[in-house]
Order: C-alpha cells, then structure tokens, then sequence
C-alpha cells in the first residue's frame, strides 16, 4: 500500500460540518484514520487525528407557528398577517417558536426566492454576519435589507472616489489622514485573523462596517480615501463576490479582481499613537493593554482584546475547563488622565 499520498496530506487543517456531522462522519473519519495509522503505518497525524480543528456549524432555525391547542404545526397560508399573524380559522394566536427548518414544520425558506428579492451577495452577506459559524442562525428575511444597504453605501463610496488613473491626480491630504489610515490597517488585521484563524466571518464583516462608517466620515477626495476603499473592496470580496467584481471594474486597475494580492496590515501604522488600558474585574485592576488609537472609538473591539491579553486570559477564563468567562456586563470608561487610554470593567459572576 501507498503511503506517501496520506502522510503528505494529512492531517486536514480544518473539519466543517453540523451536529449531525459530529456524531455521525465524524466519529468514522477518526475511527478509520487511527485504524490507519495503528494497524497499516500511515504517519503524519497526531495520535491518529485527520483533523487539527473542528468547527461545528450551528443550526439554522426558522419562525415556526403552532396550534396553542392541538400542536399542531400551522402553515403559513392558515395565518393572517405576517407581522402579528393570527389563526384564520379561529383567530386565536399561535405558539411561536424558532425550530430546525422542516418541510413537515412549514419553516423553510426558499433559496431561490431570497435570492431573487435581495441578490445572492446579500443574503451570503446577511448568513455570515447574522451569527457566529458556531452558534445558531435565527432566520429573518428583513434583516438582509440591512446588507443591501451596506452594499449601496460601498457603492457610493467607489462611485465618489473614481478609478485610479481619474483621481489620483486630484488626491490630496486632509486632517484625519492618520486617524483613517490606522482605522484602515486595524480593519485588514482583523479580517485576516477572522478568516486565517478565528474564522468568526461575523467579526470580519462587523470590522469592514466600521471601516465603511470611517471612510464615510472623511473627505473623498483624500488619498487615504481612495486607498481605504480600494482595500474596503479588496476585502469585500471574499463575502460578496458579485458586486465586489463590478465595483472592481470601477475603481480598480483593470485587471481581474480575484487576482489581486490580499492587504497586508503595517505594523508601523498599528504601533502609532498606542494607548494603555486598564483591565478591571469585579472593581479590581487585574493588568493592562496597549492598544492602536483607533480601538478606543470600539467598545465590542476594547472588550476582543481586553480578553485576549494577559490579564484576560487569567482572569476572564475559567482555568478548569479553558471557556470564557461570561460576564453580565462590561463597561468602558475613561482614564483618569485624558487621552491617556480607557477602563475596560468586566462584572462576572
């Protein structure tokens, strides 16, 4: 038996699937490696593991109506308003419920129909960001409306700042440069550790929203402008393909979006202007951090790296079972010394 093709392959970087998944291909796809690897010889896995991480998807759950009398599951016909839908034969209202989508629950959703009413890019745009990849998906068709409008706004930004060769004659600097280029550089940081590492897509799309609201805030005729939407649109790519392609033809240098090399962030724009934070649990200062200027403007961002530093992971991170500490609040106040950097309070249990 050949062993050179496994071992060179082997073990796989990255396992993705559903519950369903875990218990079922999961188990034999580990069963018949450690086979392999104990009985025939086969090497290049870790005690006989094919996979280095495992990424459990979440389910997807749609709205689901109920007979508050029988159980029965309702269809949607039998109801009568979508916003505050009543029983038609009997107006009463039904039992509401978020269930695993089923044809026999009358939940699903149509792909080709949301697809048709909102794009394919915003409704991947919309499944991405709605929730974690591990955490489940509360289906709702009026919140793509939210991505559409995000993708008008990238739009507009494009439109404003034109294609290379029209405006880069025209560009000039303007106060906030700096702000909006450290913005810039912590936004490609964070959607490349969120889509090399972390793989939390909502993080990564939550970051290319604030960069947006950044790029808005500043005069279009910048330089920086030009450059934060040109990487805007680099990054957008990968989760709206479609329109990240047209606005490419646009703004770009005329040659395939795709083809394009990723951003790289600029250590030295990241270091500049870095403030210390202090990190406080249940009222005590447990440490600190230095963060990039730009952070202290996002709260969800200050609490990210508050629990990845140091002082986070003794103290936010219960040391048995290595799970982060949930807390009931977390709260952000200024030092005691202006522009001197942030509190960053946690109140756990």
């Amino acid at each position: 038996m050949a062993l050179a093709a496994p071992t060179r392959d082997l073990p796989v970087d990255l396992y993705i699937g559903g519950v369903e998944h875990a218990i079922m291909h999961l188990l034999y796809a580990r069963f018949v490696a450690k086979f392999l690897e104990r009985e025939v010889g086969v090497q290049g896995m870790e005690k006989g593991e094919p996979f280095v991480k495992l990424l459990a998807q979440g389910m997807v759950r749609g709205k689901t109506y109920r007979d508050p009398n029988t159980g029965r599951y309702l269809r949607p016909a039998e109801l009568t308003d979508a916003n505050e839908p009543k029983i038609a034969a009997t107006g009463e209202l039904p039992a509401v419920s978020w269930e695993k989508m089923s044809k026999s629950k009358y939940n699903g959703v149509d792909p080709e129909t949301v697809v048709r009413d909102h794009g394919s890019d915003a409704t991947r745009l919309f499944v991405m960001y709605k929730a974690a990849p591990a955490d489940e998906l509360l289906w709702d068709d009026g919140a793509i409306v939210g991505m559409e409008r995000w993708i008008e706004r990238v739009w507009n930004l494009a439109v404003g700042v034109g294609r290379s060769d029209e405006s880069s004659s025209k560009a000039t600097s303007f106060d906030g440069d700096q702000e909006l280029e450290s913005a810039l550089h912590l936004c490609i940081d964070q959607v490349t550790e969120a889509l090399s590492k972390t793989h939390a897509l909502h993080v990564a799309i939550a970051s290319l929203i604030k960069l947006t609201r950044a790029i808005e805030a500043h005069p279009s005729r910048s330089h920086i402008s030009r450059t934060a939407t040109v990487t805007l649109v680099k990054m957008l790519a990968p989760f709206a393909p479609c329109v990240s392609q047209e606005i490419w033809e646009r703004i770009g240098t005329g040659g395939p979006l795709f083809e394009e090399r990723w951003p790289e962030a600029d250590g030295t724009v990241l270091s500049r202007g870095k403030v210390v934070c202090a990190i406080m649990v249940n009222g005590k200062t447990r440490g600190t951090m230095t963060v990039p200027l730009a952070a202290l403007a996002d709260v969800e961002l200050l609490e990210t790296l508050a629990r990845k530093s140091d002082a986070g992971k003794r103290w936010l991170v219960d040391q048995k079972t290595g799970k982060a500490i949930p807390a009931s609040r977390v709260l952000i106040g200024k030092a005691a010394k202006k522009g001197k950097g942030r509190v960053v309070s946690f109140v756990v249990k």
